[in-house]
């Protein structure tokens, strides 16, 4: 019989998947900057897979945010 693949994982699984640090995600999860939902079983905190998944094999857009004032544009 094959093993079943888990509906959620936690939060350093998440982070390794998105090239994150987990300290970044969890921060990030309190601040509710995330495009996908987390959810708290106990006290953890849990992604669900496909909800990764489909962001990542959606072309994610970097979750870094910018760093410094947005530069205008230039003319040419």
């Amino acid at each position: 019989m094959r093993e079943q693949e888990p509906l959620l994982i936690g939060v350093r699984d998440a982070a390794r998947l998105l090239d994150l640090s987990p300290v970044t995600l969890r921060n990030w999860c309190s601040q509710r900057k995330l495009p996908f939902p987390s959810y708290k079983v106990g006290r953890r905190r849990m992604f669900r897979i496909a909800d990764l998944r489909a962001y990542v094999d959606g072309g994610c857009r970097s979750l870094t945010p910018m760093r410094g004032r947005p530069r205008k544009e230039t003319r040419s």
